[in-house]
């Protein structure tokens, strides 16, 4: 009897004769395939990057935001440090230089700022006075030297300043940052022209540029609401109303595609330009031990002659 051959059927790939193993592999391609669709048409929507951006800024643990301004003559830089565990609280150096007529004035200062107390310390002052003597003020007794004023004194100013700025940040329960969220979209605090969104590479992300109208009184309720939901401050002797006939804020806000990160925020028809980095790292703030009361540090600047 002659065998029939079996070369035929040898030549056959195993991955065509293995019903199960072709169906997986077919999954997994249509899966990736609806992954690659989804994250084009869904996660990458500017909406939702917006959206989530916002969602994120409130849920961070700490957040650096540098400031810069500049007229061409005088210059304004500003580092905050935001903390909002294990205890909210702000560190900012700002640096001024103004120009005068008798020469340039520069101020570096140092603030720490919290629920309870607001410390500050100079860490430079050059001006072009002069003493009684002929020769330049020399501040140098007075620096580094930490001044305080209690919350006996007045509601605390350095850590509201430098946590209710034209983008919040806090760290606070998912059901309210929606809350906020919905208050500054729905709401019609933020308005974002989607259709002007545009994108750009910067410092190698991969970025959005998001046009956004801000309207002042709108955003005073979502900051009143915000402060009292992460108790940073109370606001509500403020009245939104006042601010209803103020022009919008125009800024561009521009955002990492993928981490949902704000990166940058320039100001319309100024050089004034925030950008923010440090999300989420461990930075707690540590308050001075050794302070002289605020008026006291004040009196001795007044001093030097």
């Amino acid at each position: 009897m002659v065998k029939k051959s079996s070369k035929s059927s040898d030549n056959v790939p195993y991955i065509l004769t293995n019903t199960p193993l072709v169906l997986t592999i077919v999954a997994v391609i249509i899966m990736t395939i609806v992954s690659i669709a989804w994250w084009n048409s869904i996660y990458l929507r500017p909406r939702n990057v917006f959206e989530d951006m916002l969602k994120n800024n409130l849920a961070t643990k700490s957040i650096t935001k540098q400031t810069n301004n500049s007229d061409g003559s005088s210059a304004l830089n500003k580092t905050d440090q935001l903390s909002f565990v294990p205890q909210v609280a702000s560190q900012s150096v700002l640096d001024i230089t103004q120009p005068g007529q008798a020469g340039e004035t520069k101020v570096v200062t140092e603030s720490i700022g919290t629920l309870q107390a607001d410390y500050s310390k100079y860490l430079k002052i050059d001006t072009p006075e002069k003493g009684a003597d002929g020769k330049p003020l020399d501040y140098e007794s007075v620096l580094n030297i930490w001044g305080k004023s209690s919350i006996q004194s007045g509601q605390p100013q350095n850590l509201q300043q430098s946590v209710l700025g034209l983008v919040p940040f806090a760290n606070i329960r998912p059901e309210e940052r929606q809350k906020i969220v919905t208050m500054l979209i729905n709401d019609q605090a933020y308005k974002v022209d989607y259709s002007k969104v545009e994108p750009k590479e910067l410092d190698g992300y991969s970025a959005l540029v998001f046009p956004v109208s801000i309207d002042s009184a709108k955003y005073l309720e979502t900051l009143i609401e915000l402060s009292k939901i992460a108790g940073f401050a109370d606001l509500s002797s403020l009245d939104p109303a006042q601010y209803k006939d103020n022009p919008p804020i125009e800024v561009k806000m521009i955002v990492d595609k993928r981490s949902r990160k704000l990166l940058e925020v320039d100001f319309a028809g100024t050089e004034q330009k925030e950008t923010y980095a440090s999300y989420g790292l461990s930075m707690p703030i540590q308050v001075p031990e050794n302070t002289i009361p605020i008026q006291e540090l004040q009196q001795k600047i007044q001093d030097v002659k």
